[in-house]
């Protein structure tokens, strides 16, 4: 595969987002609740006792930045992620069935939905604060997670599978 100058720039912007996200977003949030590990990241999902014991230990100043600075992150990450990756894996799957490219990029897909609906759940959960979520609420957020969570373990398995085929095609 040989990268365009487009999608070497999309890759970086992506790099950049999810750079900021990983090191600096989520850690200041994981500080801002005691330690404790923000929804978002929790792949296995969350019960409503572990949404609330979370939502009470934020601070306020937390909650302010898990809702503004991180949200508005978190509004273009994924899509970036699904541009990035389902590029990728629609040109490293050439010459495969148009069917089975089109799952790949599909399972990408639910994983950007998946993570665009988590932040909107996951929003109204700030929103409402410890002594206001419900547990449907909170029982589709983690759903969402899930989801996502899984979507992209099989996303970047089939990407990290296509590309180390591709590098054993290159070297031939």
């Amino acid at each position: 595969m040989n990268a365009t100058p487009g999608y070497r720039a999309l890759l970086a912007l992506t790099a950049v987002v999810y750079g900021v996200l990983l090191f600096w977003s989520f850690p200041t949030i994981e500080a801002a609740a005691g330690g404790l590990t923000p929804l978002d990241l929790r792949a296995f999902g969350y019960d409503e006792a572990a949404a609330h014991a979370f939502l009470t230990a934020l601070t306020d100043e937390g909650r302010a930045f898990y809702a503004g600075v991180h949200g508005a992150l978190d509004a273009v990450a994924p899509g970036l992620l699904f541009a990035t990756v389902g590029i990728a894996l629609w040109a490293l799957s050439e010459g495969w069935q148009r069917a089975t490219r089109i799952m790949l990029v599909v399972v990408a897909a639910i994983a950007m939905g998946a993570d665009m609906f988590e932040n909107m759940r996951i929003r109204d959960l700030l929103v409402l604060g410890p002594d206001r979520i419900t547990a449907e609420l909170v029982a589709t957020a983690s759903l969402m997670t899930v989801i996502k969570s899984a979507a992209l373990l099989v996303s970047f398995a089939a990407l990290v599978g296509l590309l180390a085929a591709h590098l054993v095609r290159e070297r031939g």
